[in-house]
């Protein structure tokens, strides 16, 4: 009778035993390729990078667990297409890889090739205002404003010359300049009061002329302040055309050495992102070609103070993450992922590894 009972006890028990350990929810197998600032590990030996911090957020939302295995980029496609991991997480750019046998999730996050120049000096500041200031016919303005200056110093001696002769002098060459002094009193100031018009056509001249002297002197500092401001934003990159004359540099392997090669551009080939910055800050490089965010990243961590990014990009890219073709998780994942960006926290993500 003890002994059913006791074989019973021991497969009820077996199969409690083996109930337990096949967990229905298996964990998502999620492929890392390595890219500062997107995936990268901590001297803690932790994952952690703009890609990980939203993929640990979003997978927080939706319970779900996983495990990472780090490959290199085309270990990485290829498990992917295989079918053996279920995502791809680094810098991955769906327009990039032209890969029709795996899926991505909506873009998350935007950058692409950028060039990093070095600080420009308050000198070569003012001198390259200056060459803007000329291809921008600021001269020209400044010509006009000086002949209706003349001009309508002139039209007020004409009128007011036999009227106000305590103001404005019979004599021509005297009574012009007075004029002159009084159009350009009007224009720059409020005027001093000590020459004022007194007949009818004179005072409508100086209202003509007072409204005419607000624009004009409206455009011209407008004009000044955009061009300043401009030339603080940019760098002598305008056309693809520009970077054959400047000594280049790009990272071996990395995708603006291919881009360069497309367009048959000259460049030097350097080991990482760390070293093309610091060529640059020794005058070894006049531009750096690489991902922006990268950039931006490798500034801010190694207080590279004398370069900047420049805000304009030679080609934009959308970075998400990849996923098994037709994949299951791919809608959840995506709302996750679109609510997610919508929250302040994203943001900080961003300023942690970017700056702001």
């Amino acid at each position: 009778m003890f002994k059913p009972l006791k074989l019973s006890i021991s497969i009820w028990m077996a199969l409690l035993i083996i109930g337990s350990a096949a967990d229905p929810a298996q964990a998502i197998k999620v492929g890392i390729t390595p890219a500062a600032p997107y995936a990268m590990k901590n001297d803690k030996g932790e994952w952690e990078g703009i890609c990980i911090d939203l993929w640990e957020a979003v997978t927080a939302k939706l319970d779900v667990r996983y495990e990472y295995q780090e490959c290199d980029y085309a270990d990485l496609v290829k498990k992917l297409e295989e079918g053996t991991l279920d995502v791809g997480i680094g810098r991955l750019f769906p327009l990039e890889l032209h890969i029709s046998r795996i899926d991505f999730t909506h873009a998350f996050f935007f950058s692409g090739l950028a060039i990093a120049v070095p600080q420009m000096t308050e000198t070569q500041h003012w001198l390259a205002v200056w060459n803007m200031l000329r291809e921008n016919n600021l001269f020209l303005l400044v010509f006009l404003i000086l002949l209706t200056l003349i001009l309508s110093g002139a039209s007020m001696w004409l009128l007011e010359r036999r009227h106000r002769t305590r103001h404005f002098s019979k004599n021509l060459v005297k009574g012009i300049g007075t004029g002159i002094w009084w159009a350009s009193a009007t224009i720059f100031t409020v005027g001093y009061g000590d020459k004022v018009p007194g007949t009818f056509w004179g005072r409508l001249l100086a209202i003509l002329w007072m409204i005419g002297g607000i624009v004009l002197v409206s455009v011209f500092t407008a004009t000044i302040t955009s061009v300043v401001t401009v030339n603080r934003m940019q760098s002598s990159y305008e056309h693809l055309d520009d970077l054959g004359k400047k000594r280049l540099c790009a990272i071996t392997g990395s995708s603006a050495e291919v881009y360069l090669r497309k367009t048959g551009i000259n460049f030097r080939e350097t080991a990482s992102t760390s070293e093309s910055l610091k060529l640059l800050s020794e005058k070894g490089a006049d531009m750096v070609i690489d991902d922006e965010a990268t950039l931006k990243y490798y500034c801010r961590r190694e207080k590279v103070n004398d370069v900047r990014v420049l805000p304009q990009l030679l080609v934009q890219e959308s970075c998400a993450f990849a996923l098994t073709r037709n994949s299951p998780l791919r809608d959840s994942i995506n709302q996750a992922i679109k609510e997610y960006i919508s929250l302040p926290n994203w943001r900080n993500v961003l300023v942690k590894y970017l700056g702001s």
